[in-house]
Formats: C-alpha cells, structure tokens, sequence
C-alpha cells in the first residue's frame, strides 16, 4: 500500500543556510494493507517529520514514496486533494488541528464538505451524530469551541472527525 524510498529530509540553517540538518536520514520501509507499523525513538530523532512526509504535509529533500504504486511526490494539486481522503493524519495534540474561531460542529463537517462526502446538510448531521455516539460524545459539544473541551474530548474528535472519512491508512503521531 505504501512504500517509502531512501526518505531525507534536510533544513538549513545557520549564516546563509551554510549548515544542514538531517531531520530525517535515508529511511525505507513498506506498509502493507491492513498491516500497523510503530516508529519508536527518541525525542528530536525525525518520527513527527516523517509522518508529515507521508501525509504531504511537508516534502522531503530526497527519496520516492507511492501510495498503490503512485509517487505521492509528484502529484499534481487536485489529485493531492483525492490522495488525503485516503491517507489521514492524527496530531499528538489535537487542539491544534481545530480552528479557535469555528465551533466545533463546523470542524467536525468540514472534511465532510471538502470531499463532497454529504448530499445535504441533514445526511451531515446523521453522520456525525452517528460518529459521536460510537466515540462517546454528546451533541451538546456541537455549539462549543475548542477552548471549551477537555484534551480527551478533543482527542476523540480528532479521531472521530477522520474515521468518518474511512481512510486506507491513518497516520498517527
């Protein structure tokens, strides 16, 4: 399902960007359907960086990753969109993920509307009461802001909010 190809990804820093940074050095592997994989090492070592590779939220220096054999790399703007309906992505602190400004049901939908997954805004509702109720949460936080809720709630949000997408692989981190 996903292959990942001599993966770096280097910063610069330093008087004119003389010095460079590995965050990320060399790494390959392959996750199969349905197969979970942990990466485990010590704080600063790259594991956040490579999840926001895989997920396209940042681009690496070098390497080669495809996604059922297609180079997520070089995807043009538009199939960037259709690839993170299928690849997901869980932050450590989930409060970061929701706007302070939007209540919280507008979060919730909004991956909702931008993959054009509801017909309408009742079919909307259905489905992200259905998908409260099997995370344990109430219609009461719909009103709420994300200041509001406890880092629990908001974790089960976050959760909550990408499962109801149904991706084929969830990055987690």
């Amino acid at each position: 399902m996903l292959k990942i190809e001599n993966v770096t990804k280097e910063y610069s820093s330093g008087v004119f960007g003389t010095k460079h940074i590995k965050a990320v050095d060399d790494v390959s592997f392959s996750i199969a359907p349905k197969e979970r994989v942990g990466l485990v090492g010590e704080s600063g070592c790259g594991k956040s960086t490579l999840a926001r590779i895989v997920g396209r939220l940042l681009l690496p220096s070098s390497g080669r990753i495809t996604f059922y054999g297609e180079d997520i790399l070089n995807m043009k703007r538009k199939d960037v969109k259709h690839f993170r309906t299928h690849v997901q992505t869980i932050f450590q602190n989930p409060q970061q993920s929701f706007s302070p400004r939007m209540k919280l049901y507008d979060t919730i939908a909004e991956p909702l509307i931008i993959h054009k997954l509801v017909k309408n805004k009742a079919e909307e509702t259905d489905r992200i009461r259905e998908a409260m109720a099997q995370v344990g949460l109430t219609e009461d936080i719909f009103t709420r802001y994300p200041h509001e809720i406890s880092g629990g709630q908001a974790q089960r949000l976050a959760i909550m909010r990408i499962l109801m997408l149904k991706p084929k692989l969830r990055v987690e981190f």
